[in-house]
C-alpha cells in the first residue's frame, strides 16, 4: 500500500494500492510546482531520507502531537513508526488507473501551466475545487503507539548491534605486523617475530564480504533443506559460520534479512 505526502505543506494525501495510480493522483493536485513523495506504507525504508526539520513537522501535522527531539537519533524510528500507524489508518482513495491516467492527459499543459486538478471518480476531466488539501491530523489510540514505539526500540536495538558487528568485524580484519624501531647498526639482528596463527584462533572474514557469503550459503541450505524448517536450518548455519571466524551477531543480522526479503517464516 502507498501513500503520497506533500514535501512542500507536509502532510498525507493519498493512500493506494497501486503506486501509479497514488503517483497520477499527486500530480493532478500538485503538478510540477509542489514536492511530492510517494511512499511504500509496509517498506523497511519508509520515510527514511526525510530531513530532521520535515519529519518533525510532518509528525506534528499528521498526529497533531508537538514532537520532542531527546535522543534524535533514536526518536527518529519511532517517529516513522507512528507515522506509519497513521498512514494504515487512511481511507483508502477510491480511484481507477485508466481515469487517472486519462484525467491527467487531457490536463496536461495545464498542470504545467500551474492549475492544480482533484480526480473526479467515472469523469473524463478531472475537478477544480478550490481547497485541495483538506487533511486533519489523525490521533493514535494506546494500542497503536504501543505497537509502533515496539517496532521502532527492536529497530533501534537491530541498529545498535549492527554497528557493534561492523566494527568488530573491522577490528578483527588482517594488519601488517608492527615491525618495531630500525635496529642499530652494530647490533644484533633481531630474530623474526613467529606471526603463525595459533589454530585456535582463526581469522575474521572481511567485513565487506559477510553478506553475499552468508546469502549464498543460505541459498543453497535451503534449496537442500528436505524436511527441515527453517528455525532447524537457521541453527546449523549460525553454528557453521560462527565457526569458520564470522562474527555471530552479524550472522543472525544477514540471516534474518534474507529470511524476511524470502518471505521465510
Amino acid at each position: 500500500m502507498f501513500v503520497a505526502i506533500n514535501m512542500d505543506s507536509l502532510g498525507f494525501m493519498h493512500k493506494h494500492h497501486d503506486q501509479d495510480t497514488c503517483a497520477g493522483l499527486s500530480w493532478l493536485e500538485c503538478g510540477q510546482q509542489v514536492s511530492v513523495r510517494n511512499e511504500n506504507i509496509e517498506s523497511d525504508d519508509f520515510l527514511r531520507g526525510v530531513s530532521h526539520g520535515d519529519l518533525l513537522r510532518l509528525y506534528k501535522n499528521v498526529t497533531g502531537i508537538e514532537p520532542i527531539e531527546h535522543s534524535w537519533g533514536e526518536r527518529a524510528f519511532h517517529f516513522r513508526e507512528h507515522l506509519r500507524e497513521v498512514a494504515r489508518t487512511i481511507p483508502v482513495t477510491t480511484a481507477l488507473i485508466e481515469e487517472v491516467e486519462a484525467q491527467t492527459d487531457a490536463v496536461y499543459d495545464r498542470l504545467h501551466n500551474g492549475e492544480r486538478f482533484k480526480y473526479a471518480l467515472g469523469a473524463k476531466l478531472p475537478a477544480q475545487p478550490v481547497d485541495l488539501f483538506t487533511a486533519s491530523a489523525r490521533a493514535l489510540n494506546k494500542a497503536q503507539m504501543a505497537q509502533a514505539d515496539a517496532r521502532a526500540n527492536a529497530r533501534v536495538q537491530a541498529f545498535k548491534d549492527q554497528l557493534v558487528a561492523e566494527k568488530e568485524g573491522y577490528q578483527g580484519a588482517p594488519s601488517k605486523p608492527w615491525e618495531g624501531p630500525a635496529a642499530p647498526v652494530d647490533a644484533q639482528p633481531a630474530q623474526e617475530p613467529d606471526t603463525a596463527v595459533p589454530a585456535s584462533r582463526k581469522a575474521k572474514a572481511a567485513t565487506g564480504s559477510v553478506r553475499p557469503v552468508i546469502r549464498a550459503r543460505a541459498d543453497v541450505a535451503w534449496n537442500d533443506r528436505g524436511e527441515q524448517d527453517w528455525k532447524t536450518i537457521k541453527t546449523n548455519l549460525m553454528k557453521e559460520l560462527e565457526a569458520e571466524g564470522y562474527h555471530p551477531t552479524t550472522i543472525r543480522i544477514k540471516l534474518n534479512e534474507w529470511a524476511k526479503d524470502n518471505s521465510v517464516a
